[in-house]
């Protein structure tokens, strides 16, 4: 801001501002000439009386370069990326109003400064003695989470494999998959701002994105088998909620029950399943699912 304002003679802004005055004396009365003077003054200047060009052009280049740098050390320095973007924010307000000025005023920023300067050091005091839990301790929770979830869909998927007969909750499987995603997509969300955080331990930030790419393996993996368990007995379900359907086609049964069934055709759909089951499909499937607990069962512990 000094070198722009240099770029203009003294004289001019000196001879600027008497025609300033002479504005405010004309358009203010007597009564009002003290506070009438200082008002329109103060507005002509922040309206762009005072600007000239040279001074405009000087203070534009040089903040440029400024947001230029910033810019590098948020690519150079992630860590100050914060730093960076409230650098540039502040340039704006020099941007802004500097060549308005006719003079040097350094503390443009201050209604900026001081409620950021109380903010910042809240949240360090809190970060210190509330809750001091940095960005890689939510990231590692939210891994830990996530793996507690799908260790205890694992487990319960090798028990359905060996022993067949044994129903698993599909409420439960289409609400351990939303908890899944979910949980999932918190995490993503911390990890972005990793590069944020300072590491005081053996793990930096790099070591816990490392974790990201396996973790998201696991997770397709075993996606991909909870939508294996949805598959196997949802058709379950389903020809259970048919037989049922099928038992109310007697007068006995009342027309409230009927009213639970979702389409009248459903019995028809029911005999029409029956004819192609074969008496022993029911052996077939539990054979198969013993022949996949023992072979699968290294592969799913590890």
């Amino acid at each position: 801001m000094k070198a722009a304002l240099a770029t203009r003679p003294a004289a001019d802004p000196a001879a600027r501002y008497a025609q300033l005055q002479q504005a405010a004396t004309q358009n203010t009365t007597n009564a009002q000439q003290a506070s009438g003077q200082s008002a329109f003054t103060q507005v002509a200047i922040f309206n762009g009386f005072m600007l000239d060009a040279r001074v405009s052009i000087t203070c534009f280049c040089m903040m440029g370069i400024f947001i230029y740098f910033m810019a590098r050390l948020r690519v150079k320095a992630p860590k100050m990326a914060l730093l960076s973007i409230f650098a540039i924010v502040i340039s704006d307000v020099y941007i802004t109003s500097a060549p308005l000025i006719p003079q040097f005023v350094g503390t443009l920023p201050q209604s900026l400064l001081i409620p950021t300067g109380v903010a910042i050091g809240a949240g360090v005091a809190c970060n210190i003695l509330f809750f001091p839990r940095s960005t890689s301790h939510l990231a590692l929770d939210g891994m830990q989470d996530l793996l507690l979830l799908m260790r205890s869909f694992l487990e319960a998927c090798q028990l359905n494999f060996q022993y067949p007969y044994l129903r698993m909750d599909l409420d439960r499987l289409h609400q351990t998959k939303a908890q899944i995603l979910e949980i999932y997509g918190a995490l993503e969300g911390n990890v972005g701002f990793l590069k944020l955080d300072a590491s005081m331990g053996r793990w930096s930030a790099d070591d816990i994105t490392a974790l990201q790419a396996p973790l998201r393996q696991v997770l397709v993996a075993c996606a991909a088998l909870l939508h294996v368990q949805m598959a196997h007995h949802e058709p379950q379900s389903e020809n259970e909620r048919l037989e049922t359907l099928a038992k109310t086609t007697s007068d006995s049964i009342s027309k409230e029950t009927r009213s639970n069934f979702r389409h009248p055709q459903d019995t028809q759909v029911f005999d029409f399943r029956q004819r192609f089951v074969h008496p022993d499909t029911d052996h077939l499937m539990e054979m198969s699912l013993l022949a996949l607990s023992s072979s699968g069962e290294d592969l799913i512990n590890t």
